[in-house]
């Protein structure tokens, strides 16, 4: 299941940095080349593998992270890439590679080089977004936790509590939407749009639940409702249909019955 898959891939991502909390892109395979300030040459360092983009719950917010298939120490050539955004970087583009400048000046220019163009135009997609973020400075914790709501012998006359009105619990989601709440001797969930957009990442690699979207897209197009069996097509009316009329109505059936 892909949920499973981007458990695993954080728990192993976490086991070198504790506070990365969420992948936002990755990529199976990259090879990373390093620019020599002095000769400004390329060559390669020896570290290639999956890369990653991730988010945390510290400064630096984002950080990029190859894991080096080839062994080495992390932090030494040939060891893993750990790179955290900031300001400073910039960053350049074309056919297979993503190129781009840390703002340590004690770290080399590095090229990601993908095997597939579509590789690196979805990785990229992710890596500008998080650029833009720190050019425009809406970067920080992904979200913040629910403090809980006053007691109602400390508000004062008329006040309400504005956390009450924002709630992003599952009970008062359950409590908004009229829905039992099954799981009510459960500790409250915490709902935000990240949470939301991570599920819907991961179901993005559902075969099972793409199957089912693609199956009601089948259903809506056919005209059948959810829920109800689909009606079955009458066969032998469809080719006695076909078969009556002129020649070059018959045809014109023929080919419409094909598509």
């Amino acid at each position: 299941m892909a949920g499973q898959r981007s458990r695993k891939m954080i728990d192993s991502l976490q086991q070198t940095d504790p506070d990365i909390q969420h992948v936002v892109v990755y990529s199976k395979f990259t090879v990373v080349f390093f620019k020599d300030d002095t000769t400004g040459k390329w060559h390669q360092p020896g570290i290639e593998g999956p890369v990653y983009l991730v988010r945390r719950i510290s400064e630096p917010w984002y950080m990029l992270v190859v894991k080096n298939k080839l062994g080495g120490d992390a932090g030494s050539a040939g060891g893993d890439i750990m790179d955290g955004m900031d300001t400073d970087w910039e960053s350049d583009s074309k056919e297979m590679h993503i190129c781009y400048k840390t703002g340590d000046s004690t770290k080399n220019v590095r090229c990601l080089w993908f095997a597939e163009d579509a590789e690196r135009m979805k990785f990229q997609a992710s890596f500008e977004i998080a650029l833009e973020r720190y050019r425009t400075g809406d970067v920080g914790p992904m979200a913040v936790l629910h403090t809980g709501k006053k007691k109602k012998a400390d508000l004062k006359d008329g006040e309400k509590d504005k956390r009450e009105e924002n709630d992003d619990t599952a009970a008062s989601l359950f409590k908004q939407f009229g829905i039992k709440n099954v799981g009510s001797d459960c500790p409250p969930v915490l709902v935000t749009r990240k949470n939301v957009s991570q599920a819907w990442y991961e179901l993005s690699d559902d075969e099972n639940f793409l199957r089912m979207i693609m199956q009601r897209c089948q259903d809506a197009r056919d005209g059948v409702e959810p829920g109800k069996p689909e009606k079955k097509k009458d066969t032998m009316a469809e080719m006695r249909e076909i078969h009556e009329g002129t020649e070059e109505e018959k045809e014109m059936k023929r080919k419409k019955a094909m598509f």
